[in-house]
C-alpha cells in the first residue's frame, strides 16, 4: 500500500501539469498556416481563384510587401505594395502592383498601359497583412490582351 501512494501521487501530479499545460496552449494558440485561416483569393474574369495554407503567404521584397497565391501547374498570383502605405485604399501605380504569372508564359499586370487597380489594407502588422483588392491587368505580349480581377482578398503571414 505504501508503495501504491507514491506512485497515484505521481500520475495525479503528472495529469495535473498535464492539462494545465493543455488550458495555456489553447489560451494562446499559435497560427496554423496549414489550414485554412491564411489565403487569397480573387476571380479572374469571373473564375475563382482560391490558394491557401502554405500557398498563400507574403514577403518582405526591397521596399514592397508582395502577397502571393500559387496555385496549380505554375500558376502564381500576387499583388506588391509600397511598405509606407498603411491600412486604407490605394490604387495601384508603379509601386502597387497586381500580377498574375501562368505556367505557360502568359503573365499580366496592373502597371502596363490600359490597367488599374485598388488595394484596401485593412490590418497591417510586422508579420500579418490582410485586405483585398481588385484590377485590371494587362498581357505583358499582348497589350490588347486584358483580365479582370475582381473579389480579391487575401490575409497573411509575412515570411
Amino acid at each position: 500500500m505504501k508503495r501504491s501512494i507514491p506512485f497515484l501521487l505521481s500520475i495525479f501530479f503528472l495529469a495535473f501539469f498535464l492539462s494545465g499545460c493543455q488550458k495555456d496552449k489553447d489560451d494562446n494558440p499559435s497560427p496554423n498556416i496549414q489550414n485554412e485561416e491564411y489565403f487569397f483569393e480573387c476571380k479572374l474574369d469571373g473564375e475563382t481563384f482560391r490558394a491557401v495554407g502554405l500557398n498563400a503567404y507574403g514577403t518582405e521584397f526591397h521596399d514592397s510587401y508582395a502577397m502571393y497565391g500559387l496555385g496549380a501547374n505554375d500558376f502564381v498570383m500576387y499583388v506588391s505594395v509600397d511598405q509606407s502605405l498603411g491600412e486604407g485604399t490605394h490604387d495601384m501605380d508603379q509601386n502597387t502592383n497586381a500580377y498574375v504569372v501562368y505556367g505557360n508564359g502568359r503573365s499580366y499586370a496592373s502597371l502596363l498601359d490600359g490597367g488599374s487597380g485598388s488595394v484596401t489594407i485593412t490590418e497591417r502588422t510586422p508579420t500579418h497583412l490582410k485586405g483585398t483588392f481588385q484590377a485590371t491587368v494587362v498581357d505583358f505580349d499582348n497589350v490588347n490582351a486584358s483580365m479582370t480581377v475582381s473579389e480579391g482578398k487575401f490575409e497573411v503571414l509575412i515570411r
